[in-house]
């Protein structure tokens, strides 16, 4: 029998998508570098996971603009950085702990 997995995927009047949430799914496997293209991608939740690579470059300023919560607690094998851009969005959240990715070196911006 098929294990099914169930999601959250948010789509916008344009069916863009603007949601992501796979908390909890136990995935494993590369983030595809085609994250960058979700240009109105607002949430992105893969918190307690086994994925690996990394993000894709200046999440939070040139790629990815548009999103505001982003949760990768507990993903140690996720590298990359996030952009200090990110927290000057209005309503952003990031949970990077317990990953491998870098949130804007040298930053000394609140991290939730």
């Amino acid at each position: 029998m098929e294990e099914q997995l169930y999601c959250s995927i948010s789509v916008d009047s344009s069916g863009r998508v603007t949601g992501v949430k796979l908390a909890d799914k136990n995935l494993a496997g590369l983030l595809s570098a085609k994250l960058a293209k979700c240009g109105k991608l607002q949430v992105l939740q893969l918190q307690n996971n086994h994925l690996s690579g990394d993000l894709p470059d200046g999440v939070g300023s040139e790629c990815l603009q548009n999103i505001r919560i982003l949760n990768l607690e507990n993903s140690a094998a996720l590298g990359g950085e996030v952009s200090p851009a990110f927290m000057r969005l209005p309503g952003a959240r990031i949970k990077v702990q317990g990953s491998g990715v870098e949130y804007g070196k040298g930053s000394l911006l609140c991290v939730e």
